[in-house]
């Protein structure tokens, strides 16, 4: 009977957890312009371009290929977003991952 309790109890966490969660256009409407998302359509089709400008019930794609095309999406065709790290800061965080490793280096290894 008590581990009935407590998945009752788990099962009342998780969703106020999964009610919690922002939607599309809330994520959205958070980020600036040029942001690099990774779209997920209603389709399972995955886009990753950066956020243009946001429009009535939706916002523009702007691909990342040589052409910058554009596309505008409804938020009813889009099941999900997420942003993606820029090369940057990907850079950033390498830099900060070995700065310790050659500090050490130079103060332990002559």
């Amino acid at each position: 009977m008590k581990h009935a309790y407590h998945l009752v109890a788990l099962v009342g966490v998780c969703a106020l957890i999964l009610s919690a969660a922002p939607t599309v256009p809330e994520q959205v409407q958070k980020w600036h312009q040029g942001r690099r998302i990774t779209v997920m359509l209603n389709t399972g089709d995955e886009v990753v371009g950066g956020l243009g400008a946001l429009q009535q019930g939706g916002f523009v794609l702007v691909s990342e290929k040589r052409d910058h095309s554009e596309r505008s999406l409804r938020f009813d065709e889009v099941q999900s977003v997420k942003t993606k790290m820029t090369t940057a800061t990907k850079w950033k965080i390498g830099a900060i991952i070995w700065a310790p490793f050659l500090m050490g280096s130079l103060i332990l290894g002559k």
